[in-house]
């Protein structure tokens, strides 16, 4: 298993938001996704970062390829239209390993009234199985394909062992960096949006410093079944961070 020190994988949800009526409206996904111990794939096209699996960030103009220019532009129109039509083959599920980011929070947790689930890692389950989950490399430069590459995604079976594919779906910039992703992919029916965690346990759920008393009381109620510890974040006293403590 690479990278044996990650232990824990972690997800953000929200968990409450308003409803156009007024009310308010529970995330059943994320309470499904704990109690039945899955993951959603999420299509690459909705994602915020319109470079992240982006065709121009993989696939140049033009290739090196000083026996014939012409071939290399068809070529490297074929690709594109090859990625065009499979990119919605590859369902992506997002982790990382921070579980006490700011700004992850705040972006992907209900601005700090959401979750963040904790995962257990290990060699015998998917979390810890190279094939399912990577982490994201993070770069400053677009990961190029060279010509044989870009041939074999277009003639052969790719498969996420190509390092072509694998590119254009494990990289992104480095300014998101700091969220120290990692990527569970699904290469089924487009219509199967289910990862089963399989030997994957639930070791935590941390409440945000926003997360309301009445909406924690809802999840645990929710969750009575299950002997899941509860955690929560607390401002820093002396530094702005987030702190991890339990939650009685």
């Amino acid at each position: 298993m690479i990278h044996p020190a990650v232990k824990s994988l972690f997800k953000y949800h929200w968990l409450t938001r308003p409803t156009p009526s007024g009310g308010i409206e529970y995330n059943c996904y994320a309470v499904d996704a704990i109690n039945q111990t899955r993951g959603y794939f999420s299509d690459p096209v909705t994602f915020n970062d319109p470079f992240d699996c982006s065709l121009d960030s993989v696939v140049p103009d033009h290739y090196d390829h000083p026996d014939n220019a012409a071939l290399a532009k068809v070529l490297s129109d074929d690709v594109t239209h090859w990625i065009e039509l499979n990119v919605r083959r590859y369902g992506v599920f997002s982790l990382t390993e921070n579980s006490n980011d700011m700004l992850m929070w705040s972006h992907y947790a209900g601005q700090h009234t959401g979750i963040c689930i904790e995962y257990e890692r290990h060699s015998n389950n998917v979390l810890g199985d190279l094939s399912v989950t990577r982490p994201v490399r993070y770069t400053d430069a677009y990961p190029l394909i060279s010509y044989k590459e870009a041939a074999h995604l277009q003639y052969q079976s790719a498969s996420l062992d190509d390092s072509a594919l694998s590119s254009y779906i494990y990289t992104k910039s480095s300014c998101w960096s700091y969220e120290r992703e990692w990527r569970a992919i699904s290469v089924t029916d487009p219509s199967e949006r289910m990862l089963e965690l399989d030997h994957v346990r639930v070791r935590s759920i941390i409440f945000g410093v926003r997360t309301r008393d009445e909406h924690k009381q809802w999840l645990r109620e929710t969750l009575q079944d299950k002997t899941i510890p509860f955690k929560k974040t607390v401002k820093g006293r002396q530094n702005f961070g987030l702190v991890i403590q339990n939650d009685a």
